[in-house]
């Protein structure tokens, strides 16, 4: 499935320090962990990875960032990899905020800051599990959209035979 990122983003380093000694002590090497400390930061990371070819499997943002609101990071994150599964880590949000990010950024979780380790680190893997089951049913769509296109070319070239016969013996019965 090749390189899986997990993408956190907090205005504050302590919590981005937090963040990582918990990833890192659950899940090891298992991901590319990066860290962004604030929106435009963290879009170039997203715009790299993409053009890299890689996957955006989480991203994890604080709501109250200067410069840009976490709702919108998450949403500007969302147009370049839907399919990410965005968490909004925070002590501070509005009700508009996390309606916005569910609305247009597809929020999988809201989080309150401080956080429970234990039930981070369940959201955590839960939304990794999440995102690999949908990567496998989208690569099997892919895989079944390829076998149904080739059964149509080859319906196709064998009804363009049938009906070249049908022509011929039509001929040779006049």
């Amino acid at each position: 499935m090749g390189n899986l990122h997990i993408l956190c983003i907090d205005d504050e380093e302590s919590v981005l320090q937090s963040l990582e000694s918990e990833l890192l002590e659950a899940f090891g090497q298992a991901f590319e962990l990066a860290f962004a400390l604030g929106g435009k930061e963290a879009i170039e990371y997203v715009n790299d990875i993409k053009r890299d070819d890689e996957k955006l499997a989480v991203v994890i943002a604080d709501y109250i960032m200067p410069q840009m609101k976490g709702d919108k990071v998450l949403e500007a994150i969302h147009q370049i990899f839907p399919k990410a599964k965005k968490i909004m880590l925070t002590g501070q949000s509005s009700t508009e905020g996390i309606i916005n990010a569910i609305n247009k950024a597809d929020l999988y979780r809201y989080l309150e800051n401080p956080w429970e380790q234990k039930d981070f680190l369940l959201t955590i893997r839960e939304v990794i599990t999440t995102y690999k089951q949908d990567q496998e049913i989208i690569e099997k769509n892919e895989e079944l959209e390829i076998l149904n296109a080739t059964l149509e070319q080859k319906v196709k070239a064998r009804t363009a035979e049938l009906e070249r016969r049908s022509q011929m013996l039509e001929k040779v019965n006049r």
